[in-house]
């Protein structure tokens, strides 16, 4: 299936963490990075609130850095598109500087 927005990968972390970073890595498929993204946390997966990043991606690594979060779950949503998948083989989630 190609890109388009709306897709999106959630994490849920069963429990608040604090964190400034995430990172998602598509290695082996040098075409699958989100074209652009917003990046949420939330403590209720119904109730998301408003983007606490968003961006453009050019790499299968993509790194992610906003204000300190304390929440359960990080859900990266695709906001651009293109005729390639959106795979994520890993997705880190990092409390910088802490």
């Amino acid at each position: 299936m190609s890109q388009a927005n709306g897709q999106y990968f959630q994490v849920d972390m069963v429990g608040p963490q604090v964190f400034n970073q995430i990172t998602l890595t598509s290695e082996g498929t040098s075409s699958d990075y989100p074209r652009a993204y917003q990046v949420f946390a939330s403590n209720n997966p119904a109730s998301l609130g408003t983007a606490i990043a968003t961006g453009v991606a050019s790499s299968t690594l993509v790194s992610i850095g906003f204000p300190t979060q304390t929440a359960r779950y990080v859900r990266v949503v695709q906001t651009g598109s293109s005729s390639s998948w959106w795979s994520v083989s890993e997705f880190n989630v990092w409390a910088q500087g802490r």
